[in-house]
């Protein structure tokens, strides 16, 4: 059962602050609460998405603009569970961070181990002007077989973030999309869950120094989705339940769960191309160029898997085999955890039958 930050906040959050402080309303937004409908007004900024101020008080902003380029207290970084801050958002935080908050990073992780899904650490902001940084783990689509599991676990996810927000004190926060990038949760139930995490912490009323939760990004897709959702939630508030946002999206043709990779489009019209050659024409080898014909001069296995021309561009081919023994390859990709400790398997037989060179490289 994903715990919520409500519930036992102890084990979610770095840097934990104990001390109250009273929540201040504004008139309109007192207003607003005796009205018991969430308040939303078109914005005069060049870029916001949507504008609303939940019963409780808490203004949400989402709009598009480079994380390291807000005006807040506090940024999310959608980290993985060593917090090696490679690749996406996460590479661009700790690039414009520096030392310091890498060396909080990996000083979190001897101490305390890997982060769980939903669970976040809170380091310093390095070189960065916000007064800290949220360092959240979300779940991994793959993950989870029972995929409203998954959904719950980022929902607990939003949440932990907000309640670390206001343990630190931090007035104003941003978080980027979380998990809706590699972690492949598919983004539009990411944008209804961040709506969910963002009502169901609110209606706690705990809200103390936060005042201001926004939700950034470099392209507007998820963006868009969330106001979607948001247009929905007014008028139905149970459309961001976790099993409805579910049974949505399953009866969505447009849904990444509906919708057949580009690749099996290519794959299908080309076996259909293929269906239409003679008997004689595939003995005389009459293929021509293509896939076929790459087959047919392979060096790898005869079971190899060929997805043709994926994303228009390039032929994937899958196989089993030592990756040792490959030839004709450029370049071999290992998986590594943000330490580089080369304790994986394939990261252990690649060390073992490296030159010094490489054994040099890695372990710098």
């Amino acid at each position: 059962m994903v715990k919520h930050a409500y519930d036992d906040p102890d084990p979610f959050a770095e840097h934990v602050s104990t001390t109250p402080s009273p929540q201040v309303l504004t008139i309109s937004q007192r207003r607003r609460q005796k009205d018991n409908n969430i308040a939303s007004f078109p914005s005069f900024d060049a870029g916001i998405t949507l504008e609303f101020v939940t019963n409780e008080g808490l203004f949400v902003k989402v709009y598009k603009k480079p994380i390291t380029k807000l005006n807040v207290d506090a940024i999310v970084n959608a980290a993985n569970d060593t917090l090696g801050n490679y690749g996406g958002v996460a590479d661009v935080i700790s690039k414009a961070a520096g030392y310091d908050m890498e060396r909080e990073c990996k000083e979190i992780v001897r101490k305390y181990g890997k982060l769980r899904d939903a669970e976040n650490k809170v380091t310093c902001a390095g070189n960065l002007r916000y007064k800290g940084v949220i360092h959240a783990v979300g779940p991994r689509w793959s993950n989870y077989h029972n995929k409203y599991d998954c959904l719950n676990v980022l929902l607990a996810t939003v949440i932990n973030i907000l309640e670390s927000a206001r343990r630190n004190k931090f007035s104003t926060v941003a978080m980027p999309p979380i998990s809706s990038g590699i972690f492949a949760v598919p983004k539009r139930m990411c944008a209804a869950m961040y709506l969910k995490g963002i009502f169901e912490f609110s209606k706690h009323g705990y809200l103390e120094s936060l005042k201001e939760f926004h939700i950034i990004d470099i392209h507007e897709e998820v963006l868009d989705m969330i106001k979607e959702w948001y247009t929905k939630y007014k008028i139905d508030p149970a459309c961001i339940e976790v099993s409805a946002v579910l049974k949505s999206s399953d009866s969505d043709h447009r849904s990444p769960l509906n919708r057949p990779p580009a690749w099996q489009h290519d794959e299908r019209a080309n076996k259909r191309k293929s269906d239409n050659l003679s008997e004689s024409q595939r003995r005389k080898g009459q293929v021509g160029q293509g896939v076929m014909q790459a087959r047919a001069t392979d060096p790898r296995p005869s079971k190899t898997k060929v997805v043709p021309k994926f994303c228009g561009k390039t032929d994937i081919l899958i196989y089993t085999g030592n990756v040792l023994q490959l030839k004709g390859i450029d370049v071999v990709v290992v998986s590594e955890d943000g330490l580089m400790k080369g304790e994986g398997g394939l990261s252990m037989a690649l060390l073992n039958a490296g030159c010094d060179r490489y054994k040099k490289e890695h372990k710098n």
